[in-house]
């Protein structure tokens, strides 16, 4: 159940973090008391100013993947022409923000064989969650009605969502560019389908 879901049936998460990167601030919390645990707190040998750097940018990090989020990732780094300054603490910042929005919607990336797998199920989940905001009186977004084709929701997700990501990347690092075109073909295979069905 995603962020809107938990927004518009008021749930306890989405009181918690009011409204605000629900999910996302949910596994911030997870993350951290996870590392409270002495067993597993790998931060124990970092002085406390060390730990709350890490902290921050844990935090930052993991917020970035917010889906509503990504365009500010992208915004973040330097445009065409521009160089990183890989002194700079912000531009480092960018750089890592991506990389975790590039990983958190690399499924598209792979061979089509694997999209092909992985689309209708992640489409059902989506039907799944429309199902029951339908039953709970709540609004359901048209990619979550059972009417909304898998061929068709691939596209606009390769389109709208990972291709500007990764493009915007590509022009920093080259070699994402071997990711853009898996995006591209995986868009293509997509389309044949919607125009056979």
């Amino acid at each position: 159940m995603n962020n809107s879901y938990q927004v518009n049936a008021v749930t306890p998460l989405a009181i918690r973090y009011n409204d605000q990167s629900v999910l996302e601030n949910f596994h911030c919390s997870c993350t951290f008391d996870i590392l409270a645990v002495p067993e597993c707190n790998i931060l124990s040998h970092l002085d406390d100013d060390a730990r709350l750097r890490f902290r921050q940018i844990v935090i930052q990090l993991i917020l970035a993947t917010d889906v509503t989020r990504h365009r500010h990732a992208i915004d973040e780094l330097p445009q065409a022409g521009q160089s990183l300054d890989w002194k700079s603490p912000q531009d480092r910042l960018s750089v890592l923000k991506n990389i975790m929005c590039m990983s958190d919607l690399n499924n598209e990336t792979r061979s089509f064989d694997l999209s092909l797998k992985w689309g209708p199920l992640v489409q059902e989940e989506f039907y799944r969650q429309g199902d029951i905001e339908k039953a709970e009186g709540l609004p359901v977004k048209p990619m979550m009605e059972r009417s909304a084709r898998v061929e068709v929701e691939q596209q606009g997700f390769i389109k709208y969502l990972c291709l500007p990501l990764y493009e915007a990347n590509a022009q920093l690092f080259p070699g994402v560019d071997v990711c853009v075109q898996n995006l591209r073909g995986n868009l293509a295979s997509w389309e044949e389908r919607a125009a056979e069905s």
